[in-house]
């Protein structure tokens, strides 16, 4: 769970982020997409997730395109009526020891298509096994 809150003088206002110790447990949950990906999910949260994968040919650079599409960096992307653009905050590739990926992404104010592109798009690059779970660090 996650509250965001924003209070104090419009001039100067205070952003806090609460998000809790992941006080409701839920299993983990299994899932083979359509592209052909098997996704073990734990509790996850649209603006901080985690996609851990093994891969020894995996690069960020092959999400350029993706990235390209989703990420609006000119901030042109016209908002809709509740004053959403559809667009993926951000997204971090960390590579481990093993070729161990995690890619730690913030889907923003995107659609589900965001989300089944980037997996259609791991399914392409051979990758048949990954993890979905909120980062440790949140």
């Amino acid at each position: 769970m996650r509250v965001d809150a924003i209070y104090g003088p419009i001039e100067a206002p205070t952003i806090e982020r609460i998000v809790s110790e992941r006080a409701v447990p839920t299993e983990v949950l299994r899932y083979t997409m359509d592209c052909g990906i098997n996704i073990s999910a734990g509790p996850v949260s649209w603006e901080s997730n985690c996609f851990e994968f093994q891969s020894h040919t995996f690069q960020m650079h092959l999400l350029s395109d993706w990235l390209n599409d989703w990420i609006d960096l000119e901030e042109v992307k016209e908002q809709d009526a509740d004053g959403l653009s559809g667009v993926v905050h951000s997204c971090t590739g960390i590579s481990g020891e093993s070729f161990h990926w995690q890619l730690l992404t913030d889907f923003g104010s995107a659609p589900i298509g965001a989300f089944e592109e980037l997996v259609a798009l791991l399914a392409g690059f051979g990758i048949r096994d990954c993890s979905l779970s909120v980062p440790d660090d949140t």
